[in-house]
Parts: structure tokens; sequence; C-alpha cells
């Protein structure tokens, strides 16, 4: 029994160009494939960075809010950074303004929408900025101007115990 193939009807060149068609219609629906995947790892990438951002900080970030602020109030108040090496003036100082200058900046670096308060809700993605906000802060009105608000704010609470009342 022999074999024998019909040339005359096979076309070699018309299967050839129907093989190479079918592999281009599957090489554009893998690559119609392959950009949808990438545009949804695309929005996945998207959605994880959001969530990162929106993250809360961590213990120690809100370790580094509060000795930053500490220190530019230090700076500020012209103390040093070390309470345990503190003249008595120093210490006078901190106590006299220390609180009042550090409800400031919490308040007025918060209006800029990088901190809040607790520090805890501050978002990771505004960490950097509220550092840098932070570090640059200087009283609105002066530092002379807030010193006199807080000793008027003491004068005033001298007087309404004297009068009595508790403050």
């Amino acid at each position: 029994m022999s074999y024998e193939i019909d040339r005359s009807e096979a076309n070699p060149v018309a299967e050839y160009k129907q093989m190479l068609q079918r592999l281009i219609e599957l090489g554009m629906e893998n690559s119609d494939k392959v950009d949808r995947l990438d545009g949804r790892i695309g929005k996945i990438e998207k959605e994880v960075d959001t969530m990162k951002f929106d993250e809360e900080v961590t213990y120690e970030q809100q370790q580094g809010i509060d000795n930053a602020i500490s220190k530019t109030i230090y700076s500020i108040l012209g103390i040093g950074s070390n309470p345990s090496k503190w003249t008595m003036h120093e210490r006078t100082e901190n106590q006299k303004y220390g609180k009042l200058f550090r409800r400031r900046l919490r308040h007025e670096v918060a209006n800029k929408g990088h901190l809040a308060y607790p520090y805890r809700t501050t978002k990771k993605g505004n960490y950097t900025s509220a550092i840098k906000d932070i570090e640059a802060w200087v009283p609105r009105y002066g530092i002379d101007a807030l010193k006199k608000e807080a000793d008027d704010n003491a004068r005033a609470r001298r007087i309404a115990r004297g009068q009595g009342y508790d403050v």
C-alpha cells in the first residue's frame, strides 16, 4: 500500500497564510488580554498607593512629630533641647510659654492640612509635610506677641484665682 500525497489540491502557500493569519489573531487576542491586565494592575497599584497614603502614622512617627515640635519650641524659646540639663531660667521659660507655643504650633500646622490632632490620626502621606511645616514654624504674629499673650493669660488666671474662681 503506498501513500501518495495528492499535490494537485493542496496549496501550501494558502495553508501557510491561513496559519499565519490565525497566529496573528491569537497574538492580537493575547495582546488585548495583556493590555486589560495591565490596566487592572495599574488600577490596583493606584488603590494600594491611596491606601498607604491614607493609613495613619506609626507610633514611631507620632514620636517623631512630638520630638520635632519640642525641638522647634525649644529653639524658638532659646533653651536647650535636653530638659535634664536645663537651667532654672530655661525651665521657667518652658513652663511659662511652652504649652501655648505648642498649642499654637499644632493649630497653625493643622490648618495647613498636614497635621491631625491627636497625632495618631495624621496620615502617612502627610507625615513628611507635617515635619517640614513643624520645623519651619514661626509664630504668626511673632514670638514676643505670643509671649505677651501667655503672660496676659497667666495674669488673668492669677486674678481669677484671687477672686475665688477655680481656674
